[in-house]
């Protein structure tokens, strides 16, 4: 999940024109660690993420 969304928002970004400001994660029970995991990546990274939304 989270390598994934490394490697989505770049192309995003570019190629599909899309506002990465805008993108959200969100996840509940287990899937909220991925959310958290992601997050953390994405901000290490330099990507702004517009929402985290752990259930």
């Amino acid at each position: 999940m989270t390598e994934t969304t490394r490697a989505v928002a770049p192309d995003a970004r570019g190629r599909l024109g899309v506002d990465t400001a805008r993108i959200a994660v969100m996840g509940e029970s287990a899937g909220g660690i991925l959310a958290v995991t992601t997050a953390l990546r994405a901000r290490r990274d330099g990507i702004g993420l517009a929402r985290q939304i752990l259930v």
